[in-house]
């Protein structure tokens, strides 16, 4: 089964592939990194936050089966 991806808002135009809910399946045993290297994220346009099931993880952080990883922009307000 593996991990679900999913890029949010502008990130989605980084995202390599996605099925037709606009989710990217992964299998499990891939670190975020590996998720990030196989994005186009790298070029320096957003800085991005990384959640998986809900909770923020370090890049090193190895997917496990049904996990749910969501990258998305960081939010400024005030």
């Amino acid at each position: 089964m593996g991990a679900k991806v999913r890029f949010l808002g502008v990130l989605k135009d980084s995202q390599p592939r996605s099925d037709e809910s606009g989710v990217w399946h992964v299998p499990e045993g891939m670190t975020v990194q590996d998720i990030v290297d196989q994005s186009r994220l790298m070029d320096g346009k957003w800085e991005f936050y990384i959640t998986v099931n809900g909770e923020a993880v370090l890049r090193g952080y190895r997917l496990t089966d049904g996990d749910e990883v969501v990258f998305s922009t960081l939010f400024l307000g005030g």
